[in-house]
């Protein structure tokens, strides 16, 4: 995938130049945690003729996802300098060359690539000619990011379960997937220090929750959608929420209990047995029969609420609890 964009600055002497510049990025999307490598690499091809254009500079930059307004430059090779310079602190591999009238570039490569890869990336280049006409070029090209579709994978991997006794190549391609997963653990969630016998995950950010689909999640990884059995587990997990660097603002925290089909009683999302403590914000549970479902929620300190049980309330979130197995 790449876009070809060229300018050509006009003095008193027009001249076309026949050079150009490709920016690529490999693959154009990021799939968290199933993505190994990731490059961005940019090429400038000179003009060899009689009027050619000697290219002398190289940069790469970058936006953020969210903005297509400010780009930050993250790398830059220059035929004066001669060596790559990086601009900031990026966690690639850098690599570059300056060819004159022949093909220069500049490329940077990322191993196993996080969500913070997406954004819009620009590649600059500039030239003199023969007689002194400077040139400058530009292309662009988006990078997008995408969770794991966690349904898809559930999916997959129930059909390689069933698959065993026509595979013989089973295990291998078993523990690769199984590889994947946990590589997009640390890309899914924030994992919490251990509480007696439990650890909790906290997914990041979503366009919306289901509590189906977050509890088959949490399965994946050996638990299921948290339960708080007493005040001091409560007061555990409220202050592992209110330290995380990236503090979860104004969201909602699904995790497990319902009162579907019993209203009045609360129990388990995992196991359909009764939840023995509940610690509600003020003014909930509300609506009992329209909302079923349990979370922490921001705007009462992190306690609980009832709220639907699929919900985009405040950039959701689910919180797993893993229990300490003993092998």
């Amino acid at each position: 995938m790449y876009s070809k964009i060229i300018f050509v600055f006009i003095s008193s002497c027009m001249y076309v130049s026949d050079s150009a510049i490709n920016l690529i990025v490999n693959p154009p999307f990021i799939e968290i945690g199933f993505t190994n490598s990731f490059t961005v690499d940019c090429t400038v091809s000179g003009d060899s003729g009689s009027t050619g254009v000697y290219v002398d500079s190289i940069i790469i930059s970058r936006t953020d996802e969210n903005s297509t307004d400010t780009f930050r430059e993250m790398a830059s090779i220059q035929a004066f300098i001669g060596h790559v310079v990086e601009l900031s602190s990026e966690n690639a591999t850098v690599s570059g060359a300056i060819n004159g009238t022949h093909l220069s570039y500049l490329r940077l490569t990322w191993t196993n690539p996080s969500f913070d890869r997406a954004g819009l990336y620009r590649c600059e280049a500039t030239g003199v000619d023969a007689i002194g006409h400077r040139y400058n070029f530009e292309s662009v090209a988006k990078v997008t990011v995408e969770t794991p579709d966690v349904e898809l994978f559930v999916m997959e991997m129930q059909a390689l379960m069933r698959s065993v006794a026509l595979t013989e190549n089973y295990q291998s391609l078993a523990e690769n997937r199984l590889i994947s997963l946990e590589r997009a653990k640390l890309s899914i969630f924030d994992i919490s220090t251990t509480y007696k016998d439990s650890t909790y995950y906290l997914s990041y950010g979503y366009e919306y929750v289901q509590s189906y689909q977050s509890q088959e999640t949490c399965q994946l990884y050996g638990g299921y959608l948290a339960e708080m059995d007493n005040i001091e587990e409560m007061t555990f997990i409220r202050s592992y929420i209110r330290g995380l660097t990236s503090k979860p603002y104004r969201t909602t925290i699904l995790i497990g209990g319902t009162n579907e089909g019993h209203v009045g009683t609360w129990k388990s999302t995992d196991n359909n047995l009764t939840i023995g403590y509940t610690a509600f914000g003020r003014g909930y549970p509300a609506y009992p029969d329209s909302y079923p479902c349990l979370f922490l929620y921001s705007s009462v300190d992190w306690m609980m609420i009832n709220y639907p049980c699929i919900t985009n309330l405040g950039f959701p979130r689910f919180l797993c609890e893993m229990p300490f197995i003993e092998r």
